[in-house]
């Protein structure tokens, strides 16, 4: 967790990491490869996501985990602090790992028993058991396992249903040291590959009892150069996926330094949306259909080296955005474990029972359905991202919403252009209510206001309304020629490029009738693309050229071994392309200016206005620089947004850009 973190811990959080990690990589490389990565993909993307209450067996996720409920949130506090007025379904206790325990001095007890599980709550139904292991102990199964088995089965023997988090938070730097490094002073230190075997011979032993669930719980920021990766055991071994997660007001010590802030999502930037991205990414990278518990987590509200106690307004909106936003914006999240204590050395104070006004947002946002669960464990109701749909008369809406360094963005409902509900309190709900309506159609658009009245992201939705049939939800899109999904602010600009290259056979569909423009484009489609347009992707495979990563039955394998026979491309590596990686804006800007300066097509530039000019990557300023003088591509509002994937859209329009100076390459390719 945060508070336990000294300015020395960096990031990298994200399995598929922007650097690699290794102990020779200097520190200062460390920090600004990570702090660029939080602004670039956490810090910077505005978020927006429309849900509506729905029944519970249509809701978003579901992973089938022992104990996961089907619709609906586990809630519950540590054993030794209760928050009152809560539908309390969890409680937390933490069991120390006792390292005299060797097998040398323990003997085997089956009949072991935990008196600490039947000390929770009786309207728990679950029990969260935090078995936590000594920072940078190595400890080896096989040494311990008459104790490690006697304290499961000590857990397990009183008949509660527990999930057993196994040594949470291994992510931090004090608790494991990275394979690679060659200091001496860590040969006895544990490395991620120690916690693996650990974990998966623990997480063998729960799953033979019938009443237990495994639980891996790293913290949401990963230390130095540790991350997520690093330490999974593997699906088989895993049922829940847990995290620590804090909103902090500052980094600890260090108010005011702005690229620590950025990089643990903590001051201005302080948000439990964007501070567990991290996490929620990584699952979904992975494809982990599991469960998300955060197994602790809280608002640090005043600060235990001064004294200082945090606005009440900023605390009180942090809450609502863990226990409204973040349910919204990732159903993973089946459970939550308010940290309602503060521990020895902690930097903030988390025990919120002191603070009568933010208990009672609290208490508020848990009246919320989703978190009051049914005799059978699951909440009534679930949450559904808003798309193509029927409904009765009413329609419950409501949102997740984040946008940069914004504490209360205001989140908008408009029908037909006239602004019917605003607000800056999450869950950001409005009732639609379509008896009101005229029969028709009907453009409903949710947007986020930021400060100065900017739009900052809106998403629009048609209701059609027939006086003798339910209303309907669908997405509004326009065709173009043979696409039918193409969004309605798409039009203007896209229209003319997409029917150019459909019409010159360099673009197709990913479907007879879909393009789905908002797709990212892989890096083997959109070289397919070039290779139509040079007339070399139908050459057939000179295995001198080809890639270990590019299977030679796929569809774009011809296109990319002769891309790289031609010079096109080198691939990102000696042998490897990675063809279905998604491809940054600049990564595509780069790859056409390659292939016109081989051929002396454009004249070479570096001059560059954009006020995100500090974002493009050394090696990509050229090829901006350009191909914006030759009028080839352009900003919005004078950003080029280097990092962010390239949509199938984006690709459409900048093929379509260069076509002309393409067939010259053809031209002298042939």
């Amino acid at each position: 967790m945060l508070k336990k973190l000294v300015s020395m811990v960096l990031i990298t959080g994200i399995f598929l990491s922007p650097i690699i990690a290794s102990a020779n990589t200097p520190f200062q490389d460390y920090c600004d490869a990570n702090y660029n990565y939080m602004r670039d993909e956490v810090i910077e993307k505005t978020e927006l996501k429309v849900v509506y209450e729905t029944s519970a067996d249509n809701g978003e996720m579901f992973g089938g985990a022992r104990f996961e409920p089907n619709s609906g949130i586990m809630l519950g506090t540590p054993i030794y602090n209760y928050l009152p007025k809560l539908p309390q379904t969890l409680t937390a206790f933490y069991e120390e790992f006792d390292m005299s325990q060797t097998n040398a001095v323990c003997s085997r007890d089956p009949q072991a028993y935990n008196q600490s599980v039947m000390d929770c709550p009786a309207e728990s139904k679950y029990v969260l058991v935090n078995f936590n292991m000594p920072a940078g102990k190595l400890i080896r199964y096989d040494d311990y396992s008459n104790y490690i088995q006697n304290t499961i089965d000590g857990f397990t023997s009183p008949g509660r249903n527990v999930i057993i988090v196994i040594g949470k938070e291994m992510n931090l730097s004090p608790n494991y040291a990275h394979p690679d490094d060659p200091n001496p002073d860590y040969a006895s230190t544990p490395k991620p590959a120690d916690f693996v075997d650990l974990f998966r011979k623990m997480a063998s032993y729960i799953h033979t009892k019938s009443n237990a669930a495994v639980c891996w719980s790293p913290n949401d920021l990963s230390s130095l150069d540790l991350d997520y990766g690093m330490f999974y055991p593997g699906d088989e071994y895993v049922d829940w996926v847990g995290v620590s997660s804090y909103s902090c007001a500052y980094f600890p010590g260090q108010q005011d330094v702005e690229g620590m802030n950025v990089a643990f999502v903590s001051g201005r930037y302080a948000n439990p949306v964007a501070r567990l991205k991290p996490i929620v990414q990584f699952m979904r990278n992975c494809g982990m259909n599991k469960p998300l518990i955060l197994t602790e987590s809280g608002v640090g509200y005043q600060d235990t080296a001064s004294g200082a106690y945090m606005d009440k307004e900023w605390v009180k909106q942090q809450y609502r955005y863990y226990y409204a936003s973040v349910v919204r914006m990732y159903p993973e999240i089946k459970a939550f474990v308010a940290f309602n204590t503060t521990v020895g050395g902690d930097a903030f104070r988390y025990d919120i029972h002191t603070q009568p006004e933010a208990v009672s947002v609290i208490q508020e946002m848990t009246t919320d359905p989703l978190f009051k669960l049914n005799s059978d464990g699951n909440s009534d109701i679930a949450y559904r991202e808003l798309s193509d749909m029927s409904f009765d008369n009413e329609l419950k809406l409501s949102a997740a919403a984040y946008v940069k360094a914004q504490l209360n963005p205001t989140v908008k409902y408009s029908i037909d252009g006239v602004e019917q509900h605003a607000t800056t309190l999450p869950p950001y709900d409005y009732t639609l209510n379509a008896s009101n309506m005229t029969p028709g159609q009907h453009l409903v658009s949710i947007a986020i206001i930021a400060d100065g009245g900017v739009n900052a992201l809106q998403k629009d939705y048609l209701i059609t309304y027939g006086a003798e049939s339910n209303p309907v939800v669908t997405e509004p899109m326009e065709s173009i020629g043979e696409f039918k999904d193409i969004p309605l602010d798409y039009k203007a600009w896209l229209e003319a490029p997409l029917l150019s290259m459909v019409e010159k056979g360099i673009i197709k569909g990913t479907k007879f009738d879909e393009f789905e423009p908002k797709n990212n484009i892989i890096r083997g489609d959109f070289v397919l693309m070039l290779a139509r347009a040079l007339g070399i992707d139908d050459e057939e495979i000179d295995e001198e050229y080809a890639f270990d990563d590019v299977p030679t039955d796929m569809y774009y394998a011809k296109a990319i071994t002769a891309a790289h026979k031609y010079g096109i491309t080198n691939g990102d590596a000696p042998t490897l392309f990675k063809p279905e990686q998604a491809l940054t804006r600049e990564e595509m800007i780069t790859l056409l200016y390659n292939t016109l300066n081989k051929f002396e097509l454009i004249e070479t530039t570096n001059e560059l206005t954009f006020d995100d000019v500090d974002e493009i990557s050394d090696w990509a300023k050229t090829p901006i620089s350009s191909l914006t003088s030759a009028k080839l591509i352009n900003g919005f509002e004078n950003k080029i947004t280097p990092l962010e994937n390239a949509e199938r859209a984006h690709a459409a329009k900048i093929m379509d850009s260069v076509y002309d100076m393409l067939l010259k390459v053809k031209e002298q390719i042939k």
